[in-house]
């Protein structure tokens, strides 16, 4: 049975349209002021603009040299408002163990979304939604903080906050933004692939594999997903079909 099997998922009537999600999971009810998060925001840049003042839905409105600002929306939604995404990403979040138990205890739901256009100013975009989302982190009480559990609906993966820093401050953007799912392909050869480089406008990346170290698989599979996000070029890397759901681009790499 799914986590949230009994309930049927809610959706605000009144939530931006953007398409790129992340929802921050918090296990007690907690306040985001829009002062505080424009404050703080005013230090990376001071000509970022607060656009509403409503502590359940407000945005930021990043400029970018052009008529249209990068615009990243924070708003509060039910826990269960992404509950089949959520189950999703539970499944496919393998190296944290009692990531069901965890999420289980959330009570408290607050969103940070942007519109991704897909193209060469995806990582600008990137970086502007993860400037806002650790500065809603920092704005909380620490103790919310440190038990925020991180949904990233477009990677299919949930992490605690600790896990999120990690991958920041070790892989940078491209380290919370793609998961590395591991699957079993036929007896004896195991895939590994990305997921969360589509909606960038980028093709994910798989590799085949068999008698090797999962764990250490997917940590290669991290460093060339970096070098990807980065704009490296692959050589070696093929257009191919995906070996898993979801069919989109994809290029397949030796690992």
């Amino acid at each position: 049975m799914g986590l949230f099997a009994r309930i049927a998922p809610r959706k605000s009537a009144d939530v931006p349209a953007a398409n790129y999600r992340v929802q921050l999971l918090l296990p007690r009810p907690a306040a985001v002021d829009p002062f505080v998060i424009h404050r703080h925001l005013k230090t990376w840049r001071e000509d970022v603009e607060l656009v509403g003042t409503d502590p359940g839905r407000f945005a930021i409105a990043i400029p970018t040299g052009t008529p249209i600002p990068i615009v990243v929306h924070i708003f509060q939604a039910p826990v269960d408002a992404y509950a089949r995404e959520l189950e999703q990403s539970i499944v496919w979040s393998q190296t944290w163990r009692d990531r069901r138990e965890v999420v289980a205890r959330a009570c408290e739901s607050f969103v940070v979304a942007t519109t991704i256009a897909p193209g060469p100013t995806y990582a600008a975009q990137i970086l502007a939604l993860l400037t806002v989302l650790d500065t809603v982190l920092v704005s909380l009480d620490e103790r919310d903080a440190a038990a925020a559990v991180l949904h990233w609906i477009p990677a299919q993966q949930v992490m605690p906050c600790i896990r999120y820093r990690l991958l920041r401050k070790e892989l940078g953007p491209s380290g919370p933004v793609v998961n590395v799912r591991v699957s079993q392909l036929r007896p004896g050869e195991m895939v590994a692939d990305t997921i969360g480089f589509a909606p960038l406008g980028l093709p994910d990346l798989q590799a085949r594999f068999c008698n090797r170290d999962p764990n250490d698989v997917a940590l290669r599979m991290m460093l060339v997903a970096k070098r990807q996000f980065l704009g490296e070029d692959l050589d070696d890397a093929v257009k191919d079909a995906a070996l898993a759901a979801p069919s989109r681009a994809m290029l397949t790499i030796a690992i």
